[in-house]
């Protein structure tokens, strides 16, 4: 009898264990109202000291919290792994003036085969959160009467623009590559390198891949697939797409253990 019923058993723990979805929940004990992005797709319409994103599949995600987005916009981004019955809760506070994102709490679920619609069922989308169409403002008409300039309400005030809205031209990737093929220095070649990506825009992790295997030397390849990493908008696919213009598997070894630190 007993051999029969544990079988039945682990089958109904394994389906409980994977008929679940996780959650992420981010509170501000500092009081500052932040907006919430997960995989680039904005979680709060206005911002709050608190958010929360539930019913998420397995795997990474990409946080990115905008501290104050009328004033002075702090932002802060996290790789976040999620593991089936984890509830993560992470709460924002000030160290010596600057912000810091530390776990508070790790809870499991309750229920049994809790099963809702999870929220996004590409985890990794291919671009950041869509522009939205903003609603023309509506025809005023003319008031012979002067008036006083009213003050301008921050709460109406534009977010911060996405790295996907400030993206490198394709002219301009183009006259980068150029550029960098015209030297046949790798020292020099890593210096325009370096510089482009500093002083033009963000780049898709495909771009920096094609620039890195532009370089010759491996040593030099590694340091600009590390430099490159703080300007790209799709973190999500870095690795994946740069690690293969290296050559040898100890350079893609020492990339990963960078990204792992990130």
């Amino acid at each position: 009898m007993l051999k029969s019923v544990l079988p039945i058993l682990c089958v109904c723990l394994a389906l409980n264990v994977w008929g679940q979805f996780s959650s992420i929940a981010i509170q501000n004990i500092e009081n500052e109202p932040f907006f919430l992005y997960v995989n680039g797709n904005l979680i709060n319409d206005k911002p709050s000291t608190y958010a929360r994103v539930d019913n998420l599949w397995d795997g990474f995600y990409w946080l990115k919290i905008v501290i104050n987005p009328q004033t002075e916009p702090i932002i802060l981004e996290k790789k976040v792994p999620l593991l089936g019955l984890n509830n993560l809760s992470f709460v924002l506070r000030k160290k010596k003036g600057k912000y810091k994102m530390s776990l508070q709490a790790l809870q499991d679920f309750a229920g049994i085969f809790r099963m809702p619609e999870p929220v996004f069922r590409v985890p990794f989308p291919t671009f950041p959160n869509p522009r939205r169409e903003e609603p023309e403002p509506p025809v005023q008409k003319p008031n012979p009467e002067p008036q006083t300039e009213p003050e301008t309400n921050k709460t109406e005030q534009p977010m911060p623009t996405d790295r996907y809205a400030m993206r490198v031209l394709d002219s301009e990737f183009e006259e980068i590559k150029r550029n960098i093929k015209e030297e046949s220095n790798d020292e020099e070649k890593l210096r325009i390198a370096k510089f482009s990506m500093k002083n033009t825009g963000y780049f898709s992790s495909e771009q920096v891949a094609e620039i890195v295997a532009l370089v010759g030397f491996e040593e030099f390849r590694l340091e600009l697939a590390k430099f490159a990493y703080d300007y790209v908008y799709d973190r999500y696919q870095y690795y994946t797409k740069v690690s293969r213009s290296l050559k040898t598997n100890e350079a893609r070894k020492m990339l990963f253990e960078f990204l792992e630190k990130k």
